[in-house]
């Protein structure tokens, strides 16, 4: 299964730009991803707290 697909745009003979796109099977995941997404930010703001009170 793949995550993602890659688009390479080649202007004049020269690599002008590389876009990827999540797959269908890559947007499958959103819902984990969102879910990473905030548990990593609550994560760094309960350590960033913590740093502050041992301050």
């Amino acid at each position: 299964m793949v995550l993602t697909s890659t688009h390479i745009f080649v202007s004049n003979g020269d690599l002008s730009r590389v876009e990827y796109e999540l797959t269908e099977f890559g947007r499958s995941l959103e819902a984990i991803l969102v879910l990473m997404q905030e548990w990593g930010s609550a994560f760094k703001a309960r350590r960033l707290a913590e740093e502050l009170e041992d301050v």
